[in-house]
């Protein structure tokens, strides 16, 4: 009978408890942003959901994307009590490398810009950039950041409503000995706010030269994407 008795206060116990965590689930939420702000008050200004202050801002100092303009993906909550108000927690951060377009490199700039296999699993328009998903091949242990960049593929960027451009990647001679994931993002200049699309062309992980035509709908909402943390990233530059 004591056993019995004390199954049940077990089992009531266990209950309490369940009902207190359903009463304090805090929903979490992913998104891609751009940093805004200054140090006493960083923002980010998420991809078509509007822009947020951060509680608390250690976590983008401390990966360094604190740069008016950074890309970011981030993890976040909103505060007990804040519904989907103006201030959230981030839990999780993912600095994107964010960078320019390259307009009309040299001889010399377009060698060290590199011409090594690189695969592209995405890419959209997004947040006033031009974001990609890419993958490659590098050494176990990194010795030098791989160079990834998105070049003009002629002086005259547009035609006929698309601009061409070229994902261009640089190794640095690292063997070929495992996968990295990343992200990338290019802030889209005013002056190709009228182009219809960007043709991107790319020599993939066979050798084979390809290309991928990402719309532009500059007047549109922002492209709603699946996001997720990339696993085996590495530092590029």
């Amino acid at each position: 009978m004591k056993t019995l008795k004390f199954m049940m206060g077990l089992m009531v116990v266990l209950i309490m408890l369940v009902a207190c965590s359903d009463d304090n689930d805090v929903r979490a939420y992913v998104g891609w942003g751009t940093v805004e702000g200054t140090p006493q008050q960083y923002l980010i200004r998420f991809d078509g959901a509007g822009t947020y202050a951060l509680a608390d801002s250690s976590l983008l100092v401390l990966h360094g994307a604190q740069r008016n303009g950074q890309r970011v993906i981030a993890g976040f909550t909103v505060p007990e009590g804040q519904g989907r108000g103006p201030v959230i927690d981030i839990y999780q951060l993912y600095k994107v490398l964010t960078k320019p377009i390259f307009q009309n490199p040299s001889s010399e700039e377009s060698d060290s810009l590199g011409h090594d296999r690189i695969q592209i699993v995405s890419a959209w328009v997004g947040g006033g950039h031009l974001n990609v998903r890419f993958r490659y091949m590098s050494a176990f242990y990194t010795i030098r950041p791989h160079f990834i960049n998105m070049v003009y593929a002629s002086y005259v960027p547009v035609t006929s409503g698309i601009v061409d451009l070229e994902f261009r990647h640089n190794a640095h001679g690292a063997p070929r000995e495992r996968w990295r994931n990343g992200y990338v993002s290019f802030p889209i200049p005013a002056s190709l706010n009228s182009a219809e699309a960007f043709r991107i062309s790319y020599r993939d992980m066979g050798g084979i030269n390809r290309s991928l035509t990402v719309r532009h709908h500059p007047l549109a909402a922002d492209v709603s994407v699946n996001t997720d943390f990339p696993e085996d990233s590495e530092e590029v530059y």
